[in-house]
């Protein structure tokens, strides 16, 4: 399984053009990368799913991010995103749970992670407290050889005080400063269009997996 051999062209020149009027003259363009996206997340559901029965009848389409922007609000005004991306959890897209995210973007942009984005205030609540009583567990996860290699520091997403609650000699007291539970890693556009890549996700997944089971832990609680 890969994704379309045109897919990070068309988003390169969907950057530079970004506009109504090209977008509707390369739509059929658009329409098959964009079946080649589906099929790509179809068949990530289908792997993470015979390990994971959360995904279970998950579908590609309740996964899949519209390419439309909403710029109601934004002072950038150009209609379509520059990427396309979807996110693989329970429920998909608008899903609170341990997810996988994958974002395709051309410039070796594509970004391959996942965990928790922004959850609301009693589950991050959970969160933090989930780690701060058992912060070892925490600690082995993410100090695996493998996780470290593959995906370092989490997105930096935090807040400038500790949390309420939370004394400054606590030892996860860097961690519970987040507001997102999320790590990542980037790809080159040369590895993107390959066989390989596929595999590649699958095996992001796979490290992220005690991750995922960690943050369960004070989801399902």
């Amino acid at each position: 399984m890969q994704l379309h051999p045109k897919t990070l062209r068309f988003l390169s020149q969907l950057k530079k053009n970004n506009n109504r009027e090209w977008f509707e003259q390369h739509r059929a363009e658009y329409e098959t990368v964009k079946a080649s996206f589906e099929d790509f997340i179809g068949a990530l559901i289908a792997a993470l799913s015979q390990k994971d029965l959360r995904l279970v009848g998950l579908e590609p389409k309740h996964c899949i991010f519209r390419i439309y922007r909403d710029v109601r609000f934004s002072n950038d005004k150009t209609p379509y995103k520059k990427h396309l991306s979807g996110v693989i959890g329970p429920g998909g897209r608008k899903s609170p749970m341990p997810s996988l995210y994958v974002h395709i973007e051309p410039n070796n942009e594509t970004w391959i992670g996942g965990g928790m984005w922004r959850p609301e205030s009693p589950l991050l609540k959970r969160v933090r407290q989930e780690i701060d009583y058992n912060w070892d567990d925490y600690q082995k996860i993410i100090s695996t050889k493998p996780f470290k290699a593959m995906f370092g520091e989490p997105y930096d997403d935090k807040t400038t005080l500790l949390p309420k609650g939370y004394e400054k000699d606590n030892p996860a007291a860097a961690i519970l400063r987040y507001k997102s539970f999320v790590y990542g890693r980037t790809f080159a556009d040369a590895d993107v269009l390959k066989p390989q890549f596929f595999k590649d996700v699958l095996k992001s997944h796979q490290v992220l997996q005690p991750y995922f089971n960690f943050l369960y832990r004070a989801a399902e609680e």
